[in-house]
């Protein structure tokens, strides 16, 4: 090799042995296979890029290349890992090699394995939050494309949809695919961001849970918050998901029984003198001012047995606009000076797991855009 060469070239090729192809035909830019290195001892799978129109075989390349620049930028344990690629541009061809996944995909898994929800779930959501840090979108988002391995590791797979966000304005170039669970909102307006992201993941564990009967499952509340069908009403990113489930955790380890009849006996109390949200929705996000707050309608109700407004109370908690209505069954003093009581024997992270737990429930009351035409 000359010394002016700043190439670096390989004369020798591996060689593979085809064992089968997997799903053949059914890719959106190719076909892949089994292959097996010899000298390895090891199984990997082949994509191959082929389309046979060739009006397509150009803008499908494009897209193969982008997948092959996706995987390399989004190693991660639950990502499925590319090892190599042979791109020829002229002929339009390409392959990448990438690890094989000895498994089946996640619905299949969790139907023999229904007690593993919960861990498949936090490997998902570590998943997708890598992506969402790394700026890449999946955007097919299914059960066949979150594998499983045999030892219970999720891998998210086939990046051929997906699509790296350099600024805000890349958002909304989205594109349309069947998708499998229903539209969110958004699309109305042709948006798919990680907001719309965190609805089909949301999505496709909703629809798994109900189709396997699977009622064990921690973070179903975390789930309905990542479904709603507005994205103001949503979990608006894989981070604040990951926040949630932390919480959901810490909720579980932290807090008594009693703690938690306490805490039930304000919710459900809130969750019923509430009718509608006005959009957008917001929560008081300052513990210390929530307990001022709660010190302040407590003060101003301890001559009485049933706290007999409950719009102040519903004011500490939340900071948009609301309509209340009539409750026959009153919250007792007594049960607003013990969650008080409660709230303020909490360090900042156990007042940050109660409120949260609130929003949770907050959410799945119904809210409505006051400037919407109502005819």
């Amino acid at each position: 090799m000359p010394d002016n060469d700043d190439l670096i070239r390989f004369f020798r090729t591996r060689d593979y042995k085809l064992e089968r192809f997997l799903d053949k035909g059914k890719g959106a830019t190719g076909e892949t296979a089994l292959l097996r290195d010899e000298q390895l001892e090891r199984l990997f799978v082949c994509k191959k890029y082929v389309v046979d129109d060739p009006l397509r075989r150009e803008d499908y390349y494009k897209r193969f290349v982008d997948e092959v620049r996706l995987l390399f930028d989004a190693f991660h344990p639950n990502v499925v890992r590319v090892f190599s690629c042979y791109l020829f541009p002229s002929a339009r061809r390409g392959y990448i090699i990438m690890e094989y996944i000895d498994g089946t995909d996640l619905k299949t898994y969790l139907q023999g394995n229904p007690g593993a929800i919960d861990q498949l779930f936090l490997q998902t959501i570590a998943a997708f939050k890598h992506l969402e840090e790394k700026r890449i979108l999946h955007r097919d988002i299914r059960p066949s494309n979150i594998m499983v391995s045999n030892d219970g590791v999720v891998k998210v797979i086939d990046f051929g949809f997906g699509k790296q966000i350099d600024s805000s304005d890349s958002f909304g170039k989205s594109i349309t695919l069947n998708w499998a669970a229903s539209e969110p909102k958004e699309f109305e307006d042709g948006k798919y961001d990680f907001c719309t992201e965190c609805y089909f993941v949301g999505k496709l564990f909703q629809t798994i849970t109900k189709d396997l009967g699977i009622s064990d499952f921690s973070y179903a509340d975390v789930v309905k918050a990542m479904t709603e069908y507005d994205p103001a009403d949503r979990i608006k990113s894989f981070s604040e998901v990951s926040t949630a489930t932390l919480t959901e955790a810490a909720s579980t380890d932290r807090f008594s029984e009693e703690d938690r009849q306490v805490y039930r006996r304000i919710a459900d109390f809130v969750v019923a003198a509430i009718q509608e949200f006005s959009k957008p929705v917001t929560f008081e996000q300052d513990s210390d001012k929530v307990l001022q707050s709660l010190k302040a309608v407590e003060t101003a109700s301890q001559l009485e047995t049933v706290l007999q407004n409950a719009n102040p109370l519903i004011k500490s908690l939340v900071t948009c606009e609301f309509t209340s209505r009539f409750v026959e069954n009153k919250l007792r003093i007594d049960d607003l000076t013990q969650f008080v009581n409660f709230f303020q024997a909490q360090p900042e992270e156990g007042r940050r797991t109660v409120l949260s737990n609130l929003w949770t429930r907050f959410r799945t009351i119904q809210s409505v855009d006051p400037n919407d035409i109502p005819f």
